[in-house]
């Protein structure tokens, strides 16, 4: 977000803030490989992939597709609009239309993203509570307990607008996904949307 006055980096968070009213958990797959065709906007992947329209991944390494209009980031969560075969397409939007880039992917890895859900009790998304965007940073500042199944690890963090379904606000991953044993709560003590954010 760059060439904001710092009143409009922080109304630009507190537009985040409007929507980002729920928080809760992923885990993450184990990581696959891809390579990405120019020409068809399509990530090629193993057959038998088993990812579908609405599923969320995101980069963890990538050789290529870096440049362009619209270029692909590591580390951004991506949704599955179109899956087939051979591969997928995807968007920064659940529904919206597909990533664009200039250059091929040789190489790269990615994961799936799937929010916790099961155990007793029953994992669900919590409600924020943010401070004032201050300084360009917007910190949800309230502690939140997820609850956690026995045998899931937590690896990422999630925004929401609504306490079910999507859209998805944004997405944060630990430094250390955590595992469980046994049922438990994971607390989400703070985490902080900031200026470096990429508006695209």
């Amino acid at each position: 977000m760059s060439g904001f006055t710092g009143l409009g980096k922080n109304e630009a968070l507190e537009a985040i803030k409007a929507v980002a009213k729920y928080v809760g958990g992923f885990s993450q797959s184990s990581e696959v490989s891809l390579t990405g065709q120019v020409s068809t906007e399509e990530l090629k992947l193993a057959s038998g992939h088993g990812l579908s329209v609405g599923d969320l991944i995101m980069f963890t390494t990538l050789t290529g597709g870096k440049t362009g209009a619209n270029p692909l980031f590591v580390g951004r969560p991506y949704f599955v609009i179109v899956s087939n075969a051979e591969g997928i397409k995807i968007s920064q939007k659940e529904s919206g239309t597909a990533e664009v880039w200039a250059e091929t992917v040789t190489a790269g890895k990615y994961v799936k993203l799937t929010e916790l859900s099961g155990g007793s009790p029953t994992y669900a998304r919590v409600g924020t509570s943010f401070g004032t965007a201050s300084k360009g940073k917007l910190e949800d500042v309230t502690g939140h307990a997820l609850n956690v199944k026995a045998g899931a690890t937590i690896s990422h963090i999630g925004y929401f607008q609504n306490s079910s379904g999507t859209p998805t606000v944004g997405v944060f991953t630990l430094a250390a996904p955590e595992a469980f044993s046994e049922q438990g709560t994971y607390t989400v003590a703070s985490a902080t949307f900031d200026d470096s954010l990429t508006i695209a």
